[in-house]
């Protein structure tokens, strides 16, 4: 996942006071990352320099890619800050306030009056009041919220609502580019709703019970759930600053669907056995087959009054074996009371899984086996296969923040399937149907890799 924000050796000093000494590090897309430290210690120099609004002493800062100092034209469209005492014109209303910044951002005479048309009136109230919309204690979380919504880079949120919400209804006409942010669909009941954020079809669940906002999000991912909470966190306070100082409009409570007692182990269960499985399949069948290949095990076997296919079926029945016996293990050591990984009522589906997992990786150590002369040899292939899929099949870093091309090849990588059909019945309690369509991908990955092998299968070196 490319590095959003890089600092390198960064030094600033004010006088004989070294305020920020050799900083080096890197924040990822999607990533929260905060700093933390005593007064004096340097956090919001540092903040300032990533911003462009401090030039410093020696090192180098680059956002998206792009240098922060000197003040950078192309960069400043896609980034948002809040800073610690960001404020608006005290005399200006709310809506006022959003003309300025849409002015400012060049946004257009369009853009404009469809956000101006977006806020409500409040009773008694014109369009035009001159009134302040905006109290100094309001003017942090307008802050945040324009600092959201501007013309950035930042992903999608995908929120489906029961009924009519007409919070998001009048916070997406009072600013546009909203849409850019929140995708909303509607589900009939709060039942499918929540469904669908269970399968991760939905990134939160979203109802108004009158003035009352529920959220029900997903705790597997948290990254976006805490993006959830944010940005929604926002809305919610800029619709109540926008009331004139009147009594808070809104109020936002917000809980995960899955059950409030399960531990972060839940989640990290199906890509840490995802992956110990697939690197025990490939690797075995690949440097298994070479050496058996370089000790002239193959030519004896070939000439033993036995069928290839008996030979082929022991290899796959004892790597399958070995295999449930890794699940057995790791789940036994994950349910202890210390880690508390809570097995579901399908968790059982998770077996043939693991044997279909089983399969398509040891199809990849075949035609690895297939292709190389030397253990060495063989080593290094199914590694340059294998590590990849760490990365870019789901199994430890989630894809959501990926760019589309990452995404569009971990749908060929046999790991996200493994790892999703556990993710499924394991951690969001999905039944044995939600399995099948990852079983049935990994069956015919098997089928296709295995054909591949058999066809560049060699039984001697020459």
């Amino acid at each position: 996942m490319p590095a959003t924000i890089t600092v390198s050796d960064l030094r600033k000093s004010y006088g004989d006071v070294a305020a920020v000494d050799g900083v080096t590090f890197e924040v990822s897309q999607g990533e929260f990352f905060g700093i933390l430290g005593p007064n004096g210690a340097g956090k919001t120099t540092t903040l300032e320099i990533i911003e462009g609004l401090r030039k410093p002493d020696a090192g180098e800062v680059r956002v998206l890619g792009l240098p922060a100092w000197p003040r950078n034209g192309s960069l400043l469209p896609r980034i948002g800050v809040q800073l610690q005492a960001s404020c608006f014109f005290e005399r200006l209303t709310a809506r006022a306030d959003q003309d300025v910044r849409l002015a400012v951002w060049r946004r257009g005479q369009a853009s404009r009056r469809d956000a101006r048309d977006g806020w409500p009136d409040r009773p008694g109230q014109s369009a035009d009041r001159e009134a302040p919309a905006v109290r100094p204690s309001g003017c942090r979380s307008l802050a945040r919220l324009c600092a959201l919504y501007k013309n950035s880079s930042a992903p999608k949120i995908n929120l489906v609502t029961v009924g009519q919400v007409q919070l998001l209804t009048q916070a997406r006409k009072a600013d546009p580019g909203l849409a850019k942010v929140l995708t909303i669909s509607h589900a009939r009941t709060e039942r499918a709703a929540l469904s669908g954020v269970r399968k991760g079809n939905d990134d939160a669940a979203v109802l108004q019970r009158g003035d009352h906002i529920v959220v029900r999000y997903p705790i597997s991912d948290q990254t976006k759930a805490g993006l959830v909470n944010s940005v929604l966190g926002s809305i919610v306070q800029a619709a109540n600053q926008a009331a004139s100082g009147k009594v808070p409009l809104f109020t936002l409570s917000s809980s995960q669907v899955e059950d409030k007692s399960l531990k972060s182990i839940q989640y990290f269960t199906p890509g840490l056995l995802g992956w110990a499985l697939a690197s025990g399949a490939t690797f075995g069948a690949a440097i298994t087959l070479v050496s058996w290949r370089q000790d002239k095990l193959l030519r004896r076997l070939r000439l033993a009054p036995i069928s290839t296919g008996s030979i082929v079926l022991a290899r796959i029945w004892i790597a399958v074996a070995i295999g449930l016996i890794q699940l057995a293990v790791f789940l036994a050591i994950a349910t202890l009371p210390y880690f508390g990984l809570k097995l579901t009522a399908f968790w059982w589906m998770t077996i043939p899984l693991v044997v279909c997992g089983i399969l398509a990786f040891m199809s990849i150590g075949l035609l690895v086996g297939a292709i190389a002369k030397t253990q060495q040899a063989a080593t290094s292939i199914a590694n340059l296969i294998i590590l990849p899929m760490a990365f870019l099949g789901g199994a430890f870093i989630p894809l959501d923040f990926a760019p589309d091309w990452v995404r569009r090849a971990s749908y060929v990588m046999p790991l996200r399937y493994l790892v999703t059909g556990m993710q499924d019945v394991m951690a969001r309690g999905e039944g044995p149907a939600a399995a099948l369509p990852a079983i049935g991908i990994l069956l015919g990955f098997t089928l296709i890799v295995s054909l591949i092998a058999v066809r560049m299968f060699r039984w001697d070196d020459i």
